[in-house]
């Protein structure tokens, strides 16, 4: 009986961290030449997605060359210095069609998206509540707690959170092993 031989994927994931993304092109362009020079590689696709994650997907014509580039020293060398801008996981995946969960944002647990935001609400909601009271005339409570809540949800919109989100990523996103969640907390 004839056997055939599996195409393989080595898919990678990596969080880039705030202010590193142009370290973090120039070093995939090189872990991506690397790969393209191991034997049975075939082609890469990376996905960005804005928020600082990125998928690679390096594609073998066979088993044997995915997890052999998958233990080369150079692609661990590379992912050691990668792991000082950024944080990431891997896997083998063998088939012509394969399917896999990757790491993403929805999968931030609950408890910590609380965290992020209360300690972020807190202060901000104090100051807010102060800056009323220096106002040189008084305003019905219903008015205080519109103009207030107004100046702080748009404050958290546009300015706080997007800069929040960046930079905690890495610790919002990490599972207990360290590596990147792929399944909602």
């Amino acid at each position: 009986m004839h056997q055939t031989r599996q195409t393989a994927a080595l898919i990678t994931t990596r969080l880039i961290k705030a202010g590193h993304e142009e370290e973090f092109a120039r070093w995939a362009e090189r872990l991506d030449a690397a790969a393209e020079a191991e034997a049975g590689a075939e082609h890469v696709v990376r996905l960005e997605q804005p928020s600082g994650l990125v998928y690679a997907v390096h594609r073998f014509r066979a088993e044997e060359d995915a997890r052999r580039w998958h233990d080369a020293p150079v692609r661990h060398a590379l992912n050691a210095e990668a792991d000082a801008f950024s944080s990431g996981c891997s896997q083998v995946e063998i088939g012509r069609h394969i399917q896999v969960r990757v790491a993403s944002e929805t999968a931030i647990p609950k408890w910590k998206t609380w965290i992020a935001t209360w300690v972020i609400v807190f202060p901000l909601l104090l100051f807010l509540n102060f800056a009323v009271t220096l106002l040189p005339f008084e305003l019905p409570q219903p008015t205080e707690l519109a103009l207030t809540s107004i100046v702080m949800t748009a404050t958290l919109t546009w300015v706080i959170l997007p800069r929040i989100r960046k930079l905690l990523r890495p610790w919002l996103l990490a599972d207990a092993d360290g590596g990147l969640r792929k399944d909602p907390g």
